[in-house]
């Protein structure tokens, strides 16, 4: 069973927290429930998502041995 504030979080930024089971798991990783420390987080994974996906073969760093 997950807790109100999971629930809370899922509906306040349900493009972040897909689910409220992912809510919580954050809110259990977190340790600190701060309000602070939310939307920092919810910041972080919406820049994450609007990155464009990087292809191995794309990055110059990357060997890719055949």
């Amino acid at each position: 069973m997950v807790s109100s504030r999971a629930w809370e979080l899922h509906l306040r930024f349900p493009d972040v927290f897909k689910t409220p089971e992912e809510a919580d798991a954050w809110l259990k990783w977190a340790l600190d429930d701060s309000e602070e420390a939310i939307p920092a987080h919810v910041e972080a994974v919406r820049r994450a998502r609007l990155q464009p996906k990087i292809k191995p073969e794309d990055d110059p760093e990357v060997v890719i041995e055949d």
